[in-house]
């Protein structure tokens, strides 16, 4: 999967994490006719404003699962967060891990394949370098799990 339909997907999963902070249940086929109609993509092409190639199918894919296996994954990350609770997490943090973790589920890729991958994008959005080492362990024990 390309980095941009990864994006994408964390964030759509950060909007239905988000949504269910305030027990909001939304669908995510709803967040992402958002996104897409309201230009809200982190990826946007400059020259016009329009998203980059996203797999809209492996999106489709991918989100699907993640309603399914939510409640798994939730158990993984929890099981590795050694002294912290999963509810304390950043929820951008923790749509980064979910994807990732879904990917890993849906065995598409070599687990250090995915860790690289993520961290890469995980530097858009915290370029501090703790939070690099953070992203790198917590990656690389729940992909290892799954």
């Amino acid at each position: 999967m390309d980095r941009n339909t990864r994006i994408l997907a964390i964030q759509v999963i950060y909007n239905v994490l988000y949504n269910r902070k305030f027990d909001i249940e939304i669908d995510y086929h709803d967040i992402f006719q958002s996104i897409i109609e309201n230009g809200q993509g982190v990826f946007l092409d400059e020259d016009d404003g329009k998203f980059g190639d996203v797999d809209l199918e492996r999106l489709h894919v991918l989100l699907s699962n993640f309603m399914g296996n939510i409640d798994y994954i939730k158990r993984i990350i929890s099981s590795n967060l050694v002294g912290w609770d999963v509810e304390r997490l950043d929820i951008l943090k923790l749509s980064i891990i979910y994807v990732s973790a879904l990917e890993r589920v849906l065995k598409d890729h070599k687990v250090n394949k995915l860790i690289s991958e993520y961290i890469k994008i995980s530097k858009y959005f915290f370029p501090v370098e703790k939070d690099t080492a953070f992203f790198n362990a917590i990656l690389d024990k729940v992909l290892n799990t799954l």
